[in-house]
């Protein structure tokens, strides 16, 4: 599984040497035959003018080019401004952050520093713009500066850069209107994915950094602040519909009862994949139920469910590239590690190592392979190159197959066949086209027996989660690789009309029209946390449910363009950026 590979734009060409100066005229003219009348001397071609550079061709040439592009081109200064008058949530912290980013540097650590002032400073709703334009044009420049020979690192600035110049405009990336209240996401969510490229940047160069997430729960304890946030949270999260949900993000049940702003909403502990899923969804729904004193943000308008995707799919995909597709849930970790620690775990498709150093922590001895083992794995984790075959000769009993790219055999199907061991540990989605094979999933009920089954905390239009399998002494003969799924309703596994999938969820599942009218309430009440707190006037008709089945790119029948669309966007992808907005 690669998720840390990016696809680079080629290199601009270098700048042309400029022509070399002209001769004098005397060096250059011929000598003159004797001769009574000389005809006049020509005069020297002038030079032709050469187009100005833009800043934008200076920041990708090489040697010593890069070094004149960095003297000609001056930083944005600008006189510093006054101290804003900082609202409440940052009362606190609001000197310290001036102070902080005034004396910033054009470097690594002064970049951060100012990237941090101005996303609490969005955070908390700061209209103060010459101070935000200060802000802006500092880390541009510093921007600028570190994006000089670090190929990688510009290609995310250019993301940020991109959204800067597009800032102000009135129809935005997916050609339709941003809806009233969310118009500050393109601009904080570039800023977040900054925040990686800052973080990853830094790890190249052997710089210790502070943790991306560590922005994120500041954010999110600056939005918990804000008048009536925590009152709607409570309201989202305290349905019976959201239960499920709160068990596998780890929400208080304390804090679910108490009125008021005291306590905190989720309880210690949480890996920091789980902790950023909880902060970017805290920071969205903060700003909806803000948003409603002046326009109600409607779950059932496509504009405003494409915009809060568009703002979860950015922390998916950061976490996807830099950590992990999918998060466990501390009762699937501790689960997990309780069965392996005996006679070790061996993870195959172990990316950037994530899991392998949650379940280290775990103390579990974990040997983790990958057909591309990462340049700068998790820290704590060591990756090694290793393919299906090498599982053949493990002595670890537990094999760990996390996120197995769809369609492949290699990471799913062949690991199966090499694997002799006792234990498998499956995450992902059963048999729906995300991820694995259908003969995966065949073979997974054919020879081994599910031992236990946890959800996880999932990013929107996901339903992953954890299944445990033990080795049967015989294998079975079921043939159908979708058995386990079920309705959410009645809980039948199969009845004559199928099982249908809510298109606008992919985590709510009906057996009949039945079951989909008796379970109005309950979806509505899922849909508002996906959807981060906007109302559900209205739901999809069950006429226009997907069908719960595997799926991929060769599946014909009617539908299939909104269905492979619908996978292709639920399915994290590092190297793909979400056209919402």
């Amino acid at each position: 599984m690669q998720v840390t590979s990016v696809q680079l734009r080629a290199d601009r060409p270098p700048m042309g040497r400029p022509p070399p100066l002209l001769q004098t005229a005397a060096a250059e003219r011929p000598a003159q035959p004797d001769a009574v009348e000389s005809t006049p001397a020509r005069k020297p071609p002038k030079r032709v003018k050469k187009p100005k550079q833009r800043a934008a061709d200076l920041l990708n040439v090489g040697g010593k080019q890069v070094w004149h592009a960095l003297t000609t081109l001056p930083t944005d200064e600008t006189e510093t401004p006054a101290q804003p008058t900082w609202p409440e949530v940052l009362a606190a912290q609001g000197e310290e952050l001036y102070t902080a980013a005034c004396k910033a540097q054009y470097d690594l650590p002064g970049a951060i520093a100012v990237l941090r002032a101005l996303r609490l400073c969005l955070a908390a709703g700061l209209d103060n713009e010459g101070w935000l334009d200060y802000l802006d044009n500092k880390l541009h420049s510093a921007v600028r500066l570190l994006s000089m020979g670090n190929q990688e690192f510009t290609s995310e600035a250019e993301d940020w850069m991109k959204e800067g110049r597009k800032r102000g405009q009135k129809r935005q990336r997916s050609g339709a209107a941003m809806p009233a209240g969310l118009k500050l996401f393109p601009r904080m969510a570039a800023l977040d994915r900054l925040n990686f490229a800052f973080w990853d940047l830094g790890r190249r160069k052997g710089v210790k950094m502070v943790h991306p997430v560590k922005l994120a729960n500041a954010v999110q304890a600056v939005s918990l602040q804000l008048p009536g946030v925590v009152d709607a949270l409570r309201d989202i999260l305290g349905h019976k519909g959201a239960k499920q949900i709160c068990r596998s993000w780890g929400v208080s049940p304390n804090w679910l009862r108490k009125k008021g702003a005291e306590g905190k909403p989720f309880r210690r502990g949480g890996c920091t994949l789980l902790q950023l899923l909880r902060a970017r969804w805290c920071e969205a729904a903060g700003l909806v139920a803000r948003a409603e004193k002046d326009h109600v943000l409607d779950a059932a308008n496509s504009r405003t469910r494409s915009a809060l995707l568009a703002w979860q799919y950015i922390g998916r995909d950061c976490g996807a590239r830099w950590m992990a597709l999918v998060m466990p849930s501390t009762k699937a970790l501790i689960k997990l590690a309780s069965g392996a620690r005996k006679n070790g775990l061996v993870e195959l498709g172990a990316g950037n190592g994530y899991w392998a150093r949650l379940l280290a922590e775990e103390k579990v001895a974990v040997h983790a392979l990958d057909v591309d083992p990462p340049e700068l794995p998790s820290p704590g984790a060591v990756v090694k190159m290793g393919t299906a075959k090498d599982l053949a000769g493990v002595q670890e009993q537990t094999l760990l197959i996390c996120m197995p790219p769809p369609g492949e055999d290699d990471c799913s199907t062949s690991a199966l066949d090499h694997f002799k061991g006792d234990r498998v540990a499956y995450v992902g989605e059963w048999n729906s086209g995300m991820t694995a094979t259908p003969r995966f999933h065949e073979k997974l009920l054919q020879q081994f027996e599910l031992t236990k089954r946890i959800p996880l905390p999932n990013w929107p239009m996901m339903r992953a989660e954890m299944f445990l399998f033990r080795r049967l002494a015989e294998p079975s003969s079921k043939e159908a690789g979708k058995t386990l799924q079920q309705c959410d309703v009645c809980g039948n596994f199969a009845s004559k009309e199928g099982l249908w999938r809510c298109p606008w969820s992919r985590q709510f599942v009906c057996c009949s029209q039945a079951c989909y009218d008796k379970s109005e309430d309950e979806h509505k009440a899922l849909l508002r946390v996906v959807y981060a707190g906007a109302k559900v006037s209205d739901r999809p008709p069950f006429d226009e449910w997907e069908p719960v089945d595997w799926f991929d790119q060769e599946t014909e029948g009617p539908g299939t363009g909104r269905r492979w669309n619908n996978l292709k966007a639920a399915t994290p992808q590092a190297e793909l950026q979400p056209k919402g907005w």
